[in-house]
């Protein structure tokens, strides 16, 4: 998607989906310039062995919308195996983490912003997470989960979990900045 745009995603009646978009089965997506805004669950879902998806050059994913099916309604989920990209990548406002990464997947984060996201800027629960510049900042207690810390990493899975955060901001988070915990 280049300088293109994904508004508004609502779930089914019975409360289900709602996803801006969804990569799996080893599929492939690239954001480039564009925007997300409004999903109802998460604005990205990517899963599975291959897939992938980079988000670059000031792509912006804004205030997702939790349903009452789920507890949080993250800006992207990355989990089982799949691998994201970013870089100079804006999420904020998101009704749970801004980025959560498990099930062994991985994501490589560059010069991003992740601001006004609840319950952690960044999570990784099994997966691992490389971060390098950007900010995670202003994150809040989430109303289901708590929280409210910049990054959060544990071992919520049967896979281990790994962050590595080289010349980033970690800002303004109502309960603190790293949370590690087994």
């Amino acid at each position: 998607l280049f300088d293109s745009a994904i508004e508004r995603t609502k779930a089914t009646s019975d409360q289900i989906w709602g996803v801006g978009a969804y990569v799996g089965r080893a599929g492939r997506l690239t954001l480039d310039s564009s925007t997300v805004d409004s999903s109802q669950e998460a604005h990205i879902l990517a899963e599975g062995t291959g897939t992938r998806v980079v988000a670059r050059n000031g792509t912006e994913l804004r205030g997702t919308v939790r349903s009452v099916r789920y507890t949080v309604s993250p800006g992207i989920v990355v989990q089982n195996d799949a691998t994201f990209v970013a870089d100079g990548l804006v999420v904020a406002e998101s009704a749970g983490p801004g980025l959560l990464v498990t099930g062994t997947a991985s994501a490589f984060i560059t010069d991003s912003v992740f601001e006004s996201n609840s319950f952690a800027g960044i999570a990784v629960a099994g997966g691992s997470l490389d971060l390098s510049g950007g900010s995670v900042a202003d994150t809040s207690a989430d109303d289901n989960l708590g929280g409210g810390v910049g990054m959060f990493v544990a071992d919520l899975t049967s896979s281990s979990s790994t962050m590595t955060i080289d010349g980033a901001t970690i800002d303004n988070n109502i309960y603190g900045g790293v949370w590690v915990q087994d």
